[in-house]
């Protein structure tokens, strides 16, 4: 019976400092407010958590563990079977992946990259761009390769050697980093915007379907 209490006292601190996270982000909550919320005193909330950066990872650990799970698998994918999915089942597999992490941790996923200024992961959301934009690039890398081969195929069989052809748009690392912004944040917006998950998820399947089939070209 003691540690069902305890449980349960544990899990209330938890449910108030994301409430209070949140609200506030780390920087700007503190133990005496989540303590007062919860309805004990600073004194007794330190029996179950050292401090306030303790409680903070307790909250956000879980989505930040599978935030990466999720992100280092899709790095392991190669460009190759990527480019072999169709853009239907692509999409599926994106909205899958994402859209059940925000069903999940809608609240402790917001609470990462709004809120955990003053914490080891105050630059967690550049992280995430960084990795994203490391994907797009190799993709950028197999997209010209068969941009210049089609090119220089086509200077060699065109019908009138007179008439010049337009050579394609190659891209360069430095459109990686914009575009990967861009998806996050887009991304970031809707899990704010729509707290019931159906209609998030819904919302998020139109915007992830906008972007491939827009990039459909180089994947």
């Amino acid at each position: 019976m003691v540690q069902i209490l305890k449980d349960e006292i544990r899990y209330a601190i938890l449910r108030a400092a994301q409430d209070a996270f949140m609200q506030h982000g780390y920087s700007g909550t503190s133990i005496k407010q989540i303590a007062e919320a919860v309805g004990i005193s600073a004194g007794n909330l330190y029996r179950y958590y050292a401090g306030k950066e303790e409680i903070f990872e307790a909250v956000v650990g879980p989505v930040y563990q599978e935030l990466q799970q999720m992100l280092g698998h899709n790095e392991q994918e190669s460009t190759a079977e990527i480019r072999g999915l169709h853009i239907g089942v692509l999409v599926d597999m994106i909205i899958q992946a994402f859209g059940g992490l925000t069903v999940k941790y809608r609240v402790p996923l917001l609470i990462l990259v709004d809120g955990s200024k003053g914490t080891r992961h105050e630059n967690e959301r550049q992280t995430l761009y960084k990795i994203f934009a490391d994907h797009i690039v190799g993709h950028f890398a197999e997209y010209n390769h068969r941009a210049k081969l089609q090119y220089e195929s086509n200077l060699l069989t065109q019908a009138d050697p007179a008439i010049s052809l337009e050579e394609p748009i190659y891209f360069t690392e430095k459109a990686a980093w914009p575009i990967s912004v861009a998806f996050f944040q887009g991304y970031l917006e809707i899990v704010r915007r729509y707290e019931d998950p159906e209609e998030c998820h819904g919302v998020l399947r139109q915007y992830v379907a906008l972007w491939y089939q827009g990039l459909q070209s180089l994947i």
